[in-house]
């Protein structure tokens, strides 16, 4: 039991950096890019984005959470590459089905993706390639860290030199974004397969179909989830501004810092205790992230307005909405945490699905009500039917975690 607790919280650490420099990263950048370019062409990049992280979901398939599963589960070296062989081919297929759906989402909502279109290719071969799953899956999850560092650090980079020339178009920034993840999932994949000798061999169709399918609950969680996260950034595009956008994304990532520690935590508990199926390991992880979100939302409330002050200059009315948007944060840790590290881990995958899915619709009945009601005048009733859904989100799990004797 301490070895394990041990090794999850070695495996925090590395999380922890992974996912601040891919969230931090963007928010070192903001004043850069919107200084440069404008909030509402930066707005564009940032709809375009969340358009291709939609289609992403279908490749990474939950793969990052079922593949992690069953790596971490074998040692026999044959198996490591069959299981790695399978899920490298079941995401090239996956990839060719979803550039066909970019193709036809391109000509019939072209005005979101047609300025950026190319660029979507570098995602999707990039997301292909990725195989997080496997550094986690085999407990080298410090490796990864180095190569995401190194591909923050290209972004930065590039953005400096981009931000000194006089004439700057959203397009610079769209081919700077979409580079740093194919030269992440390019990285990733290199390193994998031949540091540890995993060989790609001919794709057999039968096991690519196993692997969807074991992975198909978690997928069903993981878009259902995240379908009103990325609708969060369109409708705020179609009914308000571009401008409005970068407010919108600035917030979710502040609720993404917060609650990061949190996921973190549970994420890499979610190997040990998925074999072990540990009721007090839960509860103790559920605890100590509530806790660490708590504080964290506590310091980012005193310190934001002098860091917005400095760097980000956001208006005091835009600041109020950031505000309201990151006390999301202390519902969206704990019912990420009892999703991933409670139902996910326990077995209670179909339960969870239909959780996901109630939430979702309780999201998209609040926007119809405050669309009749309101007509989408006022960006900060928005806001708060996002908060509500959090709300609702966290009450609903932990009612049941409470009926399956989780809690």
């Amino acid at each position: 039991m301490k070895n394990d607790i041990i090794n999850i919280f070695k495996t925090t650490g590395f999380l922890t950096i992974i996912k601040l420099a891919t969230v931090c990263t963007p928010l070192f950048v903001y004043p850069l890019v919107i200084s440069s370019v404008g909030k509402t062409e930066f707005g564009e990049v940032l709809v375009f984005q969340s358009i291709v992280m939609f289609f992403l979901m279908f490749i990474s398939f939950g793969f990052n959470l079922s593949a992690t599963k069953a790596l971490s589960e074998i040692e026999d070296k044959d198996k490591i590459n069959t299981l790695f062989n399978d899920v490298f081919w079941s995401k090239v297929l996956i990839t060719v089905f979803v550039i066909i759906l970019y193709y036809i989402t391109n000509v019939i909502w072209g005005s979101y993706t047609e300025k950026f279109f190319g660029y979507g290719f570098f995602y999707f071969f990039g997301e292909m390639l990725y195989c997080q799953w496997f550094f986690h899956g085999r407990g080298i999850v410090k490796k990864l860290t180095y190569i995401v560092f190194f591909t923050k650090i290209f972004t930065i980079i590039s953005v400096l030199i981009i931000s000194k020339i006089n004439d700057v178009s959203g397009q610079y920034i769209a081919l700077i974004f979409s580079l740093e993840y194919f030269f992440l999932g390019c990285a990733s994949f290199l390193y994998a397969k031949y540091n540890y000798n995993l060989k790609i061999q001919k794709v057999v169709l039968k096991a690519v179909g196993d692997k969807i399918q074991e992975a198909q609950h978690l997928f069903s969680v993981i878009f259902i989830t995240s379908l009103k996260d990325r609708f969060n950034l369109i409708i705020v595009a179609h009914f308000f501004s571009p401008a409005a956008v970068v407010v919108v994304d600035f917030a979710m990532k502040i609720v993404t810092i917060l609650s990061l520690p949190s996921s973190i935590l549970s994420q890499a508990a979610y190997p040990t205790n998925s074999k072990r199926k540990d009721k007090s390991l839960f509860f103790k992880i559920l605890l100590i992230g509530g806790c660490i979100t708590l504080t964290g939302y506590a310091f980012f409330f005193f310190v934001f307005d002098y860091i917005n002050e400095h760097a980000f200059k956001f208006d005091a009315y835009n600041v109020s909405s950031i505000m309201i948007m990151a006390i999301s944060s202390c519902f969206l840790s704990i019912s990420s945490m009892i999703a991933t590290n409670g139902l996910a881990a326990m077995g209670y995958n179909r339960e969870l699905l239909i959780n996901v899915a109630l939430t979702t619709a309780f999201y998209f009945a609040s926007l119809l009500i405050f669309y009749i009601i309101n007509d989408f005048n006022n960006l900060r009733y928005y806001l708060f039917v996002i908060l509500f859904t959090y709300i609702f989100e966290m009450i609903s799990r932990v009612i049941l975690a409470k009926k399956k004797r989780l809690l």
